[in-house]
């Protein structure tokens, strides 16, 4: 759903969750802008498009298993994964290109790109790993 920013006073609902995500997002981001509110309005604009379309802001973890070799699995992070898959099976990353085709088992969506970073590392850790073999029955 589309979410249209105000550069008007924060006292409206909108307005206090805009300043509320800024404020976080100078925390979590270092490219948020300092300063007015309506300057960090537009680093708001920038990462979500013009109309505050948070679409535009959609990063995803990915997982894809090997439909040759049912042991090999990838994790991985985008924002498009349709075109993340296709360019896997069409050998154009080097990590995956020896094990294609792949198939997509499971995406998990952010709008917080921290957050999608954060669960990507964890899922190419041991115990991510583990999660995921046992959550989504993978082999290996």
């Amino acid at each position: 759903m589309p979410i249209s920013f105000s550069t008007g006073n924060p006292s409206n609902e909108l307005g206090r969750f805009i300043a509320a995500q800024v404020e976080r997002d100078k925390q979590n981001h270092p490219y948020c802008e300092s300063g007015s509110l309506a300057a960090q309005i537009r680093t708001k604009r920038k990462l979500f498009g013009k109309r505050g379309d948070y679409k535009y802001a959609m990063r995803y973890v990915y997982l894809l298993n090997s439909i040759k070799f049912p042991e090999e699995y990838y994790v991985g992070l985008t924002s498009s994964i349709k075109e993340r898959l296709r360019q896997h099976n069409d050998g154009m990353s080097t990590h995956t290109a020896k094990f294609r085709p792949w198939k997509l088992v499971v995406f998990i969506g952010f709008v917080d790109e921290v957050d999608a970073r954060r669960f990507e590392k964890y899922m190419k850790s041991g115990s991510g790993r583990e999660f995921s073999r046992r959550h989504f029955r993978l082999r290996g």
